[in-house]
């Protein structure tokens, strides 16, 4: 992980979000899908090939090119970029996060603490519960089966992007 903590790495890790940024935009409050709509699912890190690793729909968008672009944007020089194909589609992704958001799938859903976000690297949704929710959650992970990952903990708004 120290590959990623010199100051040239960390310029070239905020070059690689702009140009992403720039490529897909940003998700707003009117469109919180925003960069996921247009085939954008996260960044990862590799950290055994020390590499960023950019996850997108294939269906949605040209590899290729994306690929070419990211190594042409101006400081992404300074760390390995590589574009991967999803595990899951966006509208899979879309539907599942929809779900999730929307706390209608148990009874208690909307009464539970509970924080949630989507890790491209795996193409699942990191649901957090506390303690007391186990029937809630139960409930999500027969409705949603490999797209979600139950956790247990203090759930926590997270800022910025994962990973």
């Amino acid at each position: 992980m120290e590959w990623r903590s010199t100051p040239r790495a960390q310029e070239s890790i905020e070059a690689v979000g702009s140009a992403v940024a720039d490529e897909f935009g940003d998700a707003t409050k009117e469109e919180a899908e925003g960069p996921l709509s247009r085939g954008y699912v996260g960044t990862a890190i590799d950290d055994d090939t020390q590499s960023l690793v950019i996850v997108v729909d294939p269906k949605l968008v040209n590899m290729h090119d994306l690929s070419t672009k990211l190594r042409a944007a101006a400081g992404t020089d300074g760390v390995a970029v590589r574009v991967e194909a999803a595990r899951v589609g966006v509208p899979t992704l879309i539907e599942a996060g929809e779900v999730i958001a929307a706390r209608d799938w148990h009874p208690n859903a909307s009464r539970v603490a509970m924080a949630f976000w989507l890790d491209p690297a795996t193409c699942r949704y990191n649901v957090t519960f506390g303690k007391g929710s186990e029937d809630v959650a139960a409930a999500l992970q027969t409705r949603l089966g490999d797209l979600v990952r139950i956790r247990w903990g203090a759930p926590q708004r997270r800022s910025g992007s994962q990973p």
